[in-house]
This record gives C-alpha cells, sequence and structure tokens, in this order.
C-alpha cells in the first residue's frame, strides 16, 4: 500500500464475495441436515444427507481449494504469481495483491485498471469498493498535500486492553467533566463535532479515567490560554521539571523519574486477550442455490 500511495497510482478495493462457495468441493463430502431444516413434506431430514457441490466454510480444506481456484482463474486471465510473494500476482501495467479473500489492485492508467476489474468480475463474484480507504484493518487517510496515513486503532485498542491500559485525564473544566460524565445533547454542545463524543465511549468502557485538578495544578493551560508571564515561566518550569533556583539557560536535564500523570497508567500485570474464534460454518447450506445436493443415507451407504 505504501508504493502504491507514494506513487500516486490508481487503486481499487475488491472483495470476493462469499469466497469459499465459489469454488467447487475437492472429492465426496457429506453433512448431516443442518437442524431445523426442511426442505418439502416428501423428504425426511433423519434419513437423508447433504452431499456437498460447493465449497462451504468449515472445511479442513476449503483454504486450499479456494486458492487453488483462485490461483487458476488469474492465470487464466493473463496474470502471473510472484516467485517472492504467493500474494502478489501481476501483467503488464498491472499489480495485484490479494490476502484470502481480500484484494487490492493498483495501475498508472485509469482506463487499464476499470477493464481489469470489469475482466474479474466476469470471473469471480467481487464487490467493487472503490479506492483503498482501509485494508485489512489499515486505516489509509490521504491528506490534501499529497502525503497520507496508515494508521491501526483496532489494534491499538485490543493492545491496550490487554495490558489493561487505563488513561488518566486531568480535567479542571467543571463543564467538560459533566459532558464526559451525562452524555446528551444541550443547546451548546450540540455544535459540537461528532468525531470529538468518540472520547465518551472511552470512558463508559473504563479505558479512560477523568480526574479533577485544581486550575493552577493544570500544566496544559501553558498551551490553551493566554497567562500572564509569571505563571507561563511557573507552569513551563513544572512540565521541564526545573528547580525554581535554577535557569533555564544552565538547565541540563534534571527530570524525574516519576512519569507524568498525562502518560497514562500501565497496569504491571499483563493479561492475555482473550480472541473469539470464528464460527466453523461461515454460511448457510443453500440447497436450492446449488451448494449442496439431497441425498439418502441407503446411497451414501451403498457408495
Amino acid at each position: 500500500m505504501t508504493l502504491i500511495m507514494s506513487n500516486e497510482w490508481k487503486s481499487r478495493q475488491l472483495d470476493f464475495v462469499l469466497a469459499y462457495p465459489q469454488a467447487n468441493v475437492e472429492g465426496d463430502i457429506y453433512m448431516r441436515m443442518p437442524h431445523g431444516f426442511k426442505l418439502n413434506d416428501d423428504i425426511d431430514c433423519k434419513s437423508h444427507v447433504l452431499k456437498l457441490i460447493k465449497n462451504i466454510y468449515g472445511l479442513k480444506e476449503a483454504g486450499r481449494v479456494w486458492n487453488q481456484h483462485l490461483d487458476k482463474g488469474l492465470m487464466e486471465l493473463g496474470y502471473r504469481k510472484s516467485k517472492i510473494d504467493p500474494c502478489l500476482y501481476y501483467q503488464k501495467g498491472l499489480i495485484m495483491i490479494i490476502y484470502t479473500d481480500n484484494c487490492i489492485m493498483a495501475s498508472k492508467e485509469s482506463d487499464l485498471l476499470e477493464a481489469a476489474v470489469m475482466k474479474l468480475s466476469e470471473k469471480f463474484k467481487i464487490m467493487d469498493e472503490g479506492e483503498i480507504d482501509e485494508y485489512l484493518g489499515v486505516k489509509v487517510h490521504c491528506n490534501n498535500d499529497g502525503s497520507f496515513e496508515l494508521s491501526q486503532p483496532l489494534l491499538i485498542e485490543q493492545i491496550l486492553t490487554a495490558l489493561g491500559f487505563k488513561c488518566r485525564v486531568f480535567e479542571d473544566n467543571t463543564g467538560a467533566k459533566t459532558i464526559a460524565a451525562v452524555p446528551k445533547f444541550r443547546p451548546r454542545t450540540k455544535h459540537i463535532n461528532i468525531k470529538y463524543w468518540h472520547f465518551i465511549e472511552h470512558v463508559e468502557k473504563g479505558m479512560i479515567d477523568i480526574q479533577s485538578v485544581k486550575s493552577k495544578d493544570q500544566p496544559a493551560d501553558i498551551f490553551t490560554k493566554p497567562l500572564p508571564e509569571s505563571e507561563f515561566i511557573r507552569l513551563r518550569d513544572i512540565i521541564l521539571s526545573i528547580q525554581p533556583n535554577h535557569s533555564p539557560s544552565t538547565f541540563q536535564g534534571n527530570v524525574k523519574e516519576k512519569a507524568s500523570p498525562k502518560t497514562g497508567n500501565i497496569d504491571s500485570k499483563i493479561g492475555c486477550a482473550q480472541r473469539g474464534k470464528r464460527a466453523a460454518l461461515h454460511n448457510a447450506i443453500g440447497v436450492k442455490s446449488g451448494e449442496a445436493n439431497v441425498i439418502s443415507s441407503d446411497q451414501v451407504r451403498s457408495s
């Protein structure tokens, strides 16, 4: 993505819709009827099973079968696979990056890119999600000056949760503390940009702890308020940890070992984040859509 963005190439983000069932199943595989499933009154679900036609989520070989199906299809479209990175395919003027069912295509020429997306949609069921804005949890933000930013907010949140991190925010404004503690719209708060309300979500989750502090002990005022010279110097010295009898010109770096409360409080006990498991069967069996055939259990035994 860095290469694409830094060279200002045209890009498209694609998603293979229900990727695994786009491939045919490998060999003969049978499964019991899902609980509560009824086809019609003539078929007894207890005496019949399903013979799979399509490759479904949950099969141990499902990922490999999909990858082989995808690789074969791309080769037929004229793509070649990189010998260094098996997730990278290319042809003249085009590159394609694939991770399971997520895809990024890029080219210097927009017409060439459009034609490639069209041909790919004729071969596979895909969803065109437009230019890159997020890929595999990495958010992409393009700035007006041509630069771009990459961020991983979800990963950061998971790490903070795993470490038991709880940020402490020191606030001397009663109104700000009230808005954070009791999040409701008022005549004077309805104009606040909605993105700033994200802060309240972290307060509700317990990730941010708001603590009161007297105005005279709020070093952040040096950045937000016009102050008298004496007050400015006092707060500056607090931030730089300068002793009152020391001159700033001779300051060598008398930094306290204790971290500033604004840096946050990390619990020394590091816990493991529990990760949810993906469901073994991602989608229901669509008999009428041709992903499975209903056959008698006796037929399976005889075969």
